[in-house]
């Protein structure tokens, strides 16, 4: 089973911190794990140009991208339905460092004798 963990930045007017998170969703399908931080990726890309008058690079909004609310984009499910997942990682004070898939072990049972 495969979890994308989020890095990022979280930050208010008394400092900043370091975060790390586990998106709620896991994979079965690593190549589908992959593109969701593809997707990760380039929305935070978009986002942060679209947003920032001081960003000098501009990219195109991905197709992704919800509509209605653009900080929540599509995450790709194991049975390729989209689902739309809001950005926790974007807001005032926050910015994404990185976001990779890891493989989750599930605890095992104890054994009992």
């Amino acid at each position: 089973m495969y979890k994308i963990k989020i890095k990022y930045t979280d930050g208010d007017s008394n400092g900043t911190s370091r975060e790390e998170s586990f998106l709620e969703y896991d994979w079965q399908d690593a190549d589908i794990a992959e593109e969701n931080v593809d997707r990760i990726i380039q929305h935070y890309e978009w986002y942060s140009s679209a947003h920032n008058s001081l960003c000098n690079k501009t990219f195109a909004k991905p197709s992704f991208v919800n509509e209605k609310h653009d900080k929540s984009f599509a995450l790709k499910l194991d049975n390729g339905q989209e689902q739309f997942y809001g950005a926790f990682w974007i807001g005032w004070g926050q910015s994404l460092e990185s976001a990779q898939v890891v493989i989750d072990f599930p605890e095992k049972s104890p054994n009992i004798y």
